[in-house]
């Protein structure tokens, strides 16, 4: 924690352990669903695994019932044989066979991410197969595009505007996947203290010298 002080008040940078997702709080555009063994990341599902989140998001676009469970065990069955056997299977066969039907109803990005030194991610690949790795996707329905963009139907220009705005939505994303997060506190108080180890003093300075400290330490 570092601290400093200007009377009558003290400045404290320290770990936020109040943080809350913007996710949880924020009206999103888009709906984020990863899964990591480790980590929490995008927003709170049910879904047991990937290949759980893709057969429902297949059925709500051919249709939840009977006859599209029908259309999606042939679906699967038939890439499977055609795909998934033979010298050179292809295992990401299925899911990109789903997606292309998803996509007549949503639009769907991949999520990349990369966990060396920190996460980050993002909707293109980082192309380090050591640290990084796909962990879900984001996606918004057509007719909420519709609404937000305005228009009476999908165009090609229209259809930037959202993958633009799923991507720039990331970054925010990236502290609340288990990067530190520094909250700033205003007290008043008669005297304040930098505490370094099992050590400390007090520690006055100006607010201009203060400004400097707290750049540096979100820098860190």
């Amino acid at each position: 924690m570092l601290m400093a002080e200007q009377e009558p008040y003290a400045l404290m940078v320290q770990p936020d352990d109040m943080l809350i997702s913007p996710r949880e709080v924020n009206d999103n555009f888009g709906t984020m669903v990863c899964f990591h063994p480790r980590y929490a990341l995008g927003d709170h599902h049910n879904y047991i695994d990937k290949d759980d989140f893709l057969r429902e998001m297949y059925l709500n676009t051919v249709g939840n019932n009977e006859r599209g469970m029908e259309r999606y065990e042939r679906m699967v069955n038939m890439v499977w044989s055609r795909k998934m056997t033979g010298d050179h299977p292809d295992p990401r066969a299925v899911d990109d066979a789903m997606l292309r039907v998803i996509s007549e109803k949503y639009i769907v990005m991949p999520l990349y991410l990369l966990d060396h030194s920190g996460l980050a991610m993002q909707t293109e690949s980082f192309h380090d197969p050591w640290d990084s790795g796909q962990v879900g996707w984001v996606y918004v329905s057509k007719e909420d595009v519709l609404k937000e963009f305005g228009g009476e139907k999908m165009t090609g220009a229209l259809r930037k505007k959202p993958r633009i705005c799923l991507g720039a939505r990331l970054p925010s994303m990236t502290p609340i996947s288990g990067v530190s997060v520094m909250a700033l506190r205003c007290i008043k108080t008669a005297s304040c203290r930098i505490a370094a180890g099992d050590s400390s003093e007090v520690w006055k300075m100006p607010v201009k010298q203060w400004r400097i400290i707290c750049q540096t330490s979100a820098k860190a």
